[in-house]
């Protein structure tokens, strides 16, 4: 069966503003991006020529960019395109915001059966679409699964991706994932994905993998071996199916008998599952993530940032290889809602092993103390030994490095689950990586890395920190998000130099009242913890910049915190506050503050008033009957968001008010989604730079005339309202680009929209289709996408 090849469109590195980092790997990182013309956001994955071919990895690269350019599935995530400079390849991707299935996984421990059976079905499909390619996919887990806006799943990550029509021999995967017959090197096909598919479910449900161990090859044995033993909790039905999908000859294995996937879909697990159901997205899912809105990537970790100017430009023969990659952008072919097009995206990051061939010859320790006599030659004061298969590091190693100029060292991406007591002697050390490994406690001795300024250990399973750890009075920068920390030492006030502490996705259930003291602290990210309260005192000479509290318990925030008077951004979203202390009327210098997804039922007019530089104000999904006209006084205001709450109406603009709508003269993107509004207020028309307006699903039943004085707009979402005509003076919105207007009572639309020259994307209801005239009918059928909800295809 050929590959369906699908049409392509120009596009270039300058098309894009990069925004974050959203992942790190073995040939660079990820950055999310924003288009420049359609403002939608993407993953740009940029690679650096000079390591895909220092580690051979070109053909790698060429086979996942062309399985990713001819495959088309709800269930898999979208590859846009790819382009290159002289030291650099790009991938764009989708953006999937909401995270991967591993962290939703790890948060609630093992999922429902109902869960599991929801997010099988669909991977299943997905299984089986790129099956009937003859492409097997070989690298199933749950850091390759990604949660989209709507609760579905994407696989992610093609690069271990092959079309094979027989057997393929190469060992490559994630290590408790692997089927026997890679392990033992008997060729291989399709059968490895039910296999893995297998896994995951068991995965899913008791919240482990069936074969685990320290290392890599203790893994192997258990896989080879054969036995799983199931927790009493996993209903019999799910058992018989991982059963039947984890067997050891391929030839009886579920998937891979002569009705293949088909198999699966009648297994009594999916008894009550309707595949057509499934494949349209028709089932409710289990879990929706929290999305603040376009660009939010707060679902995954956060990097640090960093250039890409390392990158080492190729010549001759290495240059020429990177020909494959013409300049192409996937386009066209699809006329999708504008609404979906915050995409999906896939994050280019290793997984809880390192997923590789295996190095044959030297043993690790022996292979380690060849690069620590590589250090001591050429007086080197860098060393990564990231994605090498490591789980030891012998004391010899250490000893071998005492004395030399060491000044960085990264571990990063191992199987290492214990230091040697003796890593402290590396004295010289400044910035230290060892996240990614299987760490459980930090060595005694590393209280003496007295010049250490950055340390990362995310991604482990610490459990705690010894009070000694915070005798590290160098250190200026610390990553300990994604462990299983319950608390951190009381002592934690002595890092007197720490300007940064990541430890989001923990277990906290409280913060040391010591670090709130600690006198350079600008960033404190402690989102998706157990926290339900903070420390009530505040130093009024607190540094600190940035609060990350997102995904917590919180019910009540301190009136304490007002005193961080340099407080420039606040997320306290999804937690359970009711109310807003009014001693935060003096953060004056607050400038992004997220309250969505609490209870809050007000927001004191006196606070508002004191955020006079505000200028990103979100608060989704709480409780607000009404906001005060103190609104119009926060001037810098630029982003707006209070969709989701139960207000009647907006404040109007007096005209004895210092402030009104046409004060807020920065403001550019306004949100007011499912409220209740009925009419819009005297006053919103003269907003002078407002370019992105979202009214949708409110009960409005007419757009005043006057509303055509807002020439500055380019997107209008009006859908889900009462609305039964639009008004001629839309003829001035010139720079209009997107219209939605499906779900309303409309029964026809003034010839003047026939004058928005710059509309491309407009949506309209199937009866209001019918009722247009033809001048109007020919307009809008011109358009690039022009979707009709209810119209049935």
């Amino acid at each position: 069966m050929d590959l369906p090849t699908k049409p392509m469109m120009k596009v270039g590195y300058d098309s894009f503003e990069i925004m974050a980092t959203l992942g790190t790997g073995t040939f660079g990182r990820v950055r999310l991006v924003k288009h420049k013309e359609n403002n939608n956001y993407y993953a740009l994955k940029i690679l650096k020529k000079c390591e895909i071919v220092r580690l051979q990895q070109l053909h790698h690269i060429k086979c996942e960019v062309e399985i990713l350019s001819k495959i088309d599935h709800p269930f898999i995530v979208n590859f846009l395109g790819s382009f290159q400079d002289e030291k650099r390849l790009y991938l764009v991707l989708e953006y999937v915001p909401g995270g991967e299935l591993f962290s939703y996984l790890r948060r609630q421990g093992k999922l429902t059966d109902e869960a599991a059976r929801y997010y099988t079905s669909q991977l299943v499909l997905a299984i089986a679409y790129l099956h009937g390619l003859h492409i097997i996919y070989r690298d199933l887990k749950p850091e390759n699964l990604l949660i989209t806006q709507d609760g579905s799943i994407k696989i992610t990550d093609f690069g271990f991706a092959k079309r094979v029509e027989d057997k393929t021999w190469t060992l490559c995967g994630t290590p408790e994932y692997l089927a026997p017959e890679i392990i033992q090197s008997k060729g291989h096909g399709k059968s490895v994905d039910w296999w893995a598919i297998g896994v995951l479910i068991y995965e899913m449900l008791a919240g482990s993998p069936p074969f685990y161990d320290e290392n890599p090859f203790g893994i192997y044995q258990k896989i080879l071996t054969g036995k799983v033993e199931y927790p009493k909790y996993i209903d019999s039905k799910a058992k018989d199916l991982i059963k039947k999908l984890l067997t050891h000859d391929r030839t009886k294995r579920l998937g891979c008998l002569r009705n293949g996937a088909e198999d699966v879909k009648k297994h009594k697990y999916f008894a009550n599952v309707d595949w057509n159901t499934v494949i349209s997205k028709g089932d409710t899912p289990p879990y929706l993530p929290p999305i603040q809105g376009p660009g939010d990537h707060t679902n995954f970790d956060q990097y640090p940032e960093s250039t890409e100017d390392t990158a080492i430009a190729l010549t001759g023969d290495d240059k020429a290889a990177f020909d494959a990659f013409n300049l192409f952008y996937r386009g066209g072919g699809h006329h999708r809602h504008p609404r979906l097009f915050n995409l999906t995206f896939r994050l280019f990051k290793p997984g809880r092993f390192t997923s590789s061939s295996y190095e044959m010859g030297a043993s690790p320790s022996t292979k380690l103390l060849r690069e620590a006599h590589d250090v001591i030659k050429h007086n080197k004061s860098h060393l990564d030994l990231s994605a090498r298969d490591i789980t030891l590091v012998p004391p010899t190693f250490v000893a071998y490095l005492y004395g030399s100029n060491l000044t960085e060292l990264r571990l990063t991406n191992n199987g290492i689950a214990q230091l040697p007591a003796s890593f402290g002697r590396l004295y010289s050390l400044e910035r230290l990586a060892i996240d990614r490994n299987q760490l459980t406690e930090l060595p005694f001795s590393l209280n003496k890395l007295v010049h250490l300024r950055d340390f990362d250990a995310s991604h482990n399973q610490l459990s705690h920190l010894l009070p000694t750890f915070c005798e590290l009075k160098s250190l200026e920068r610390l990553w300990l998000h994604h462990n299983k920390l319950e608390t951190l030492p009381e002592e934690f006030g002595r890092l007197v130099h720490l300007k940064a502490v990541y430890v989001q996705n923990n277990a906290l259930t409280a913060l040391p009242f010591s670090i709130v003291v600690l006198p350079k602290m600008e960033t404190l990210d402690a989102s998706d913890n157990k926290l339900t309260m903070l420390p009530e005192e505040w130093d009024t000479a607190f540094e600190l910049t940035t609060l990350r509290l997102t995904r917590n318990m919180i019910k009540t925030l301190p009136s304490g915190l007002g005193n961080a008077k340099k407080l420039q951004t606040l997320y306290v979203q999804s937690n359970r506050l009711v109310d807003f202390p009014r001693s935060f009327l003096a953060l004056g210098n607050i400038q992004n503050l997220s309250l969505s997804s609490n209870r809050i039922d007000e927001f004191p007019a006196t606070v508002l008033a004191g955020m006079t530089n505000i200028r990103v104000l979100t608060y989704i999904q709480n409780k607000l009957q009404g906001i005060d006209a103190t609104l119009f006084s926060l001037t810098k205001l630029v982003y707006l968001d209070l969709s989701e709450n139960a207000m009647p109406e907006l404040p109007s603009s007096d005209a004895e008010s210092p402030y009104t709508w046409a004060s807020l003269t920065n403001l550019v993107e306004v949100h007011i989604a499912n409220n209740k509004l009925t009419r819009l207020p005297p006053g919103l028309e003269t907003l002078p730079a407002v370019r992105f307006l979202n009214l949708s699903s409110n009960a409005l039943m007419e757009i005043p005339g006057c509303m055509g004085t807002l020439d500055h707009l380019e997107t209008l979402w009006l859908q889900g309202n009462q609305l039964k005509t639009m008004p001629t003076e839309m003829s001035h919105w010139t720079k209009l680009t997107a219209l939605l207007l499906d779900r309303n009572a409309i029964e026809s639309l003034p010839a003047s929209i026939t004058t928005l020259t710059q509309l491309t994307s407009m949506s309209v209801d199937r009866k209001t289709f019918a009722l247009l005239e033809p001048n109007v009918l020919t307009f809008c059928a011109a358009l690039p996408t022009f979707d009709i909800f209810g119209l049935e295809t």
